[in-house]
């Protein structure tokens, strides 16, 4: 019965974070249509750093650590990828909750193939009795 629940924690806890990835907004930016004031004095004093740039496809200005992403047609703050089992983008504001989704989804993989592993050798060290019985 330990095992069940286990189990059902597990798979509990994976849901949450999966919903906790799915709904959670990436960080998708607003659309700006005039240059931010910090772009316009770095390049009034000619400072090298770009701290805002045009993006063609969206656009919008966009601060240099955000990216426009094709899939989810929208920039995106922090951007890593899109992730097709959340089906969403995967950004600064759901990255924690990403990297909880897929470490308790593995623990949760190699604690099923464990368990069966083990019902397996239980199988066949004393032979099948149906639980039913």
């Amino acid at each position: 019965k330990a095992l069940i629940v286990l189990l059902i924690l597990g798979t509990i806890g994976t849901l949450i974070s999966l919903s906790l990835v799915s709904c959670r907004d990436p960080g998708i930016l607003r659309r700006v249509n005039q240059e931010p004031n910090e772009s316009k004095e770095a390049r009034e004093k000619k400072q090298h750093r770009k701290t805002w740039m045009w993006n063609d496809q969206a656009h919008t200005w966009k601060p240099t650590m955000a990216s426009y992403d094709n899939d989810v047609n929208a920039v995106v703050r922090g951007f890593d990828h899109v992730c097709p089992f959340t089906g969403t983008a995967i950004g600064a504001n759901n990255l924690r909750s990403f990297h909880a989704f897929t470490l308790s989804i593995n623990i949760l993989i190699y604690y099923t193939i464990g368990v069966a592993i083990w019902g397996l050798y239980s199988v066949a060290r004393d032979g099948y009795t149906s639980p039913f019985e």
